[in-house]
């Protein structure tokens, strides 16, 4: 196997997303996940933005804003359906998933006294990353199911907010 001589390859620096909402996302990669937000670049000729939000470990995730970016389409600039469920192909240059270290994000949730989620509410459910987030790491036969008691006895608080107007939402 060749050996790069060059330089040395000491991990990934950082990923870089597209989003939609440039405030959205900092709103809640920083204020809800706390996450601080370390850098933005602003693009030449008003082409948007792009900022870095420390991970840890020295670690950034960034993302791109292009504010006349088109939409996303399924199964073209990502995944059609989940794994298992049909094509995982996505096109070329796009982002096909993130993946968590699990472990980790399981020991932390073990060693909380309290488990606390807030979370915009975007069409009767949580964002996609933190629906993800949930999926994997609140895993059958962890958290619950059969022998998933990890969290037995966790006092949890879940907090929605909905970026509407009080008159919007209340009774």
């Amino acid at each position: 196997m060749n050996k790069n001589r060059e330089f040395e390859i000491r991990g990934v620096n950082h990923i870089a997303l597209v989003c939609k909402d440039m405030a959205r996302t900092v709103e809640f990669y920083r204020d809800v996940l706390g996450m601080p937000l370390t850098k933005t670049i602003d693009l030449p000729n008003n082409m948007g933005q792009h900022f870095f939000f420390d991970i840890g470990n020295g670690d950034s995730l960034a993302f791109f804003w292009f504010p006349n970016a088109r939409d996303g389409v399924p199964g073209v600039s990502a995944p059609s359906t989940l794994p298992g469920q049909g094509g995982l192909a996505s096109a070329h240059g796009s982002m096909n998933h993130l993946a968590f270290d699990v472990p980790a994000e399981q020991s932390a949730l073990r060693a909380a006294e309290r488990v606390v989620w807030q979370c915009p509410l975007y069409w009767y459910s949580v964002p996609a990353l933190l629906s993800l987030w949930f999926e994997k790491v609140l895993a059958h036969g962890w958290a619950y199911g059969s022998g998933g008691d990890a969290l037995k006895g966790k006092r949890a608080l879940w907090v929605t907010t909905t970026g509407a107007p009080e008159a919007a939402v209340s009774l």
